[in-house]
């Protein structure tokens, strides 16, 4: 039986905020997986706190350790848009199999640790991601054309 994988895409997607009691509003990028956004996926809202992604594409594909400044080697998939970790990031274990590349255990992760569903002040509706499979192939094309936008 041939392996089935999901499929990333890189989006953007509107974000509304407020600065000073005026509305204000940017686009950012949003991980897709099958179509639907990561965030959703996760059972959070994006805001300022976790307006930014990460397209390093050698810690992407596992090609380099990642430069989480939590120091527990995760990629950050979304962090704030201060550019800190330690306001609290979206991260995953990354492994290239060959032929694929595998998100692990997608999840909050603060300086107390990596949250587990429910457990985050932050998103108390945290649904963490246990695995997510990619092709290869297609996986660096679509991280190679978010990088490019």
């Amino acid at each position: 039986m041939p392996q089935v994988f999901d499929v990333l895409s890189v989006t953007q997607t509107p974000l509304h905020y407020e600065i000073d009691d005026k509305p204000a509003s940017c686009q950012i990028a949003e991980f897709s997986i099958n179509g639907s956004p990561l965030s959703s996926l996760l059972g959070i809202a994006r805001g300022l706190g976790s307006s930014e992604c990460n397209f390093d594409i050698e810690e992407l594909s596992a090609q380099q350790p990642s430069s989480n400044q939590l120091g527990t080697g995760r990629v950050v998939l979304y962090r704030c848009h201060c550019g800190s970790d330690y306001c609290g990031v979206v991260s995953c274990g990354i492994v290239d199999r060959g032929d694929s590349i595998e998100w692990q255990n997608i999840s909050f992760e603060d300086d107390s640790g990596i949250h587990v569903s429910g457990h985050s002040a932050v998103w108390p509706n945290l649904l963490p991601i246990e695995k997510l499979v990619f092709n290869k192939e297609a996986y660096l094309s679509e991280i190679r054309a978010a990088r490019q936008a």
